[in-house]
Order: C-alpha cells, then structure tokens, then sequence
C-alpha cells in the first residue's frame, strides 16, 4: 500500500526565515488530502518536499517506510498554469511525458483516449491548446498528469483561474478519476469550499506549520447536495476558524 509520511520536517531557503518548521503529516493509499492556507505559509513548499522535487534540511519523508531520496517515480503534477505545449495537438500533449522518452504504445495512446473521454474532451483531440477554453486545457493538464496512471498526485492550485461552474465541474470529474484508480493525491487551494469538497482530510498550514488537521466526513460520492448540505457548511466554518487560528491540532 503506497503511503506517505512526513516526520519533523524543516525547510528554508538559503538564509532566509525558515518556510517549514517541524512538519508532521501522513497520507495513506487513496486519501484526498488538501492543504489550505494564506500566501506565504509554505503549502507549495511542502508539496515539492512531499513528492520528492525538494530535499528537507531536516527530517525524513518516507513512501511506504523507504526513505524519499529523488522524486516520486512516476508521480503526476498538476500546476495553476496549464504548461501545455502549443505546437502540440491536445493528444500528443497527454502523451508527452511518455514520448519524452520513448514512443508511446498502442495500449498508452488508447489509454490518452480513455482519459480524453472520462474528462469531457474527446472532440478536442486532435485540437490545438489556444483552440481551447481555460477549463479545457485544465482538463488537459490533468490527463497528461494521469497518463502513466501514477500512484500519487500532486496539485497546485490547478483551478484558481477558472470560473466557479467550469471549477466545479472538474472538481468533480478529478474525483471520480482518483476514486476509481484509488489514487493519492495532495491538492493545494486557499478555497476552503474546494477543499472541503474535495478531501478526505484537510490540513491548515500558517507560518510553516500545520496548524490543524480535520477528517472531512461527507458522503461518497459528493455531490451538488452534499456542497449545499448543513454538515458541509460546518465543515467550512471549523477550516475558516483554523486560518483565523482559533482551532488546534
């Protein structure tokens, strides 16, 4: 079982305050785990330390008890911006962390289509990315991080630029992705809606630390009711009252 675990972990960039302090957190196989917190907390920080694109100063992150010395094989990324390369159709752009190395196989280009379907965008195959809309190149963007089906996914605020309904949407699409290849992902958001919709857990981090940590216990699978129900408004309130910094691990 893939898991992932953070003991005591410290970070700061060259002589500069440090960003990360002491950080203790665990992700097992299948969690949606967000991370939630004001600009400059160190959420992104702690997500490239998480999945290997950084090496703390102090303390261990372990996958599955091996010690995290490079980055996580195979893992997906997902960032605000898109990246996609604009000289590239949208299906040679999911398959071109495969490509990068080999030519992709018949099985891989099959697969680039299966997950064209499962994000809305099979008509956009064979279109370029300024043919698209913001939320079809997100779309995109999450299919080429999917392509190699990676046990975990790291996510960066990947829908901070969308429009509320397109975010939604993909909210919900990214969801029924994970839980039906039970992947593990850690989403950054300063949307606490988002965050509580999405997680199984959410961590709220302030100057370098988490602050509190909170199983989120709404219904599988979310739905628009489950985001307008009382419970989730509760849920809400008790992230809003952590960033305030009036809750406790």
């Amino acid at each position: 079982m893939d898991r992932l675990r953070i003991e005591q972990v410290a970070y700061s960039y060259g002589e500069k305050a440090p960003t990360l302090i002491n950080i203790n957190l665990e992700i097992k196989r299948g969690e949606f785990h967000c991370l939630v917190g004001r600009s400059g907390c160190g959420k992104t920080s702690l997500l490239n330390i998480a999945s290997g694109l950084l090496i703390p100063d102090q303390g261990t992150v372990y996958i599955n008890g091996q010690r995290l010395k490079k980055p996580i094989a195979d893992a997906g990324f997902v960032f605000q911006s898109p990246t996609l390369l604009e000289w590239k159709t949208v299906l040679e752009n999911i398959l071109f962390p495969i490509e990068l190395k080999r030519k992709s196989t018949q099985k891989e280009q099959e697969r680039a289509l299966s997950l064209l379907s499962l994000m809305k965008i099979s008509d956009q195959a064979h279109q370029f990315p300024q043919q698209l809309s913001g939320g079809q190149q997100s779309r995109v963007a999450i299919a080429r991080a999917l392509i190699k089906n990676p046990p975990f996914l790291f996510m960066d605020e990947p829908f901070a630029a969308l429009d509320a309904i397109t975010r939604e949407e993909i909210q919900d699409d990214l969801l029924a992705i994970c839980n039906d290849q039970n992947m593990t992902a850690l989403f950054i958001t300063h949307d606490i809606s988002e965050a509580v919709y999405l997680s199984s857990h959410v961590s709220v981090m302030g100057k370098g630390n988490i602050m509190y940590n909170k199983e989120i216990n709404l219904p599988e699978p979310r739905t628009l009711k489950v985001r307008y129900s009382e419970h989730f408004n509760e849920l809400s309130h008790l992230i809003r009252q952590a960033l305030e910094g009036n809750n406790r691990k």
